[in-house]
């Protein structure tokens, strides 16, 4: 029989669009030769080999696909039995977080009043979040879950009737 391969790794193991990672997996035999790579659909390159552990790398493109790619390696041993194996070890996101479910409280206020800007993340943020209420920034003062809560404090910058409400964020990929 072939070889097999196992241990996948991946570095980062979380990554969007753009990214270059590292895959290392580990042949069960000596091969032949360097082994062939793919990450989802693309194709990866040799970085480096210490005995029977590999390293290859990929930049993460729409080919490697959304989530959790498959990659494959086939591999020759000395005897020239061929040999496939697949492993998981990486996570893509090439989604933006959204933010959903904005709700002021109060939703009519004066000037100089403190408003509650209340929202959900689509996803864990890297950091909290820009909040601003009609160009004026809010405060984060609770957060539970992914649903956060910001404050605000009304002025005649703001405008009347309905300052925009804008939420920035970045995801744990970096989108």
């Amino acid at each position: 029989s072939g070889p097999t391969f196992a241990g996948y790794s991946a570095a980062p193991s979380l990554a969007r669009l753009g990214t270059t990672v590292n895959v290392s997996f580990t042949a069960n035999e000596q091969l032949q030769a360097t082994p062939n790579v793919t990450v989802g659909a693309e194709p990866a390159y040799p970085v480096s080999q210490n005995g029977l552990t590999y390293t290859f790398g990929v930049t993460v493109t729409s080919a490697v696909g959304n989530g959790t790619p498959i990659v494959t390696v086939q591999g020759r041993d000395v005897l020239g039995n061929i040999g496939t194996s697949t492993g998981q070890p990486l996570i893509t996101d090439f989604d933006r977080p959204t933010f959903g479910g904005i709700t002021a409280i109060p939703a009519m206020a004066g000037l100089q009043q403190p408003v509650s800007i209340i929202f959900t993340a689509s996803e864990e943020q890297q950091f909290d979040p820009a909040v601003s209420v009609g160009g004026v920034a809010a405060v984060r003062v609770a957060k539970s879950l992914l649903t956060y809560t910001y404050r605000v404090t009304t002025s005649a910058v703001m405008g009347e009737n309905r300052p925009p409400v804008q939420v920035t964020g970045i995801d744990l990929a970096g989108n």
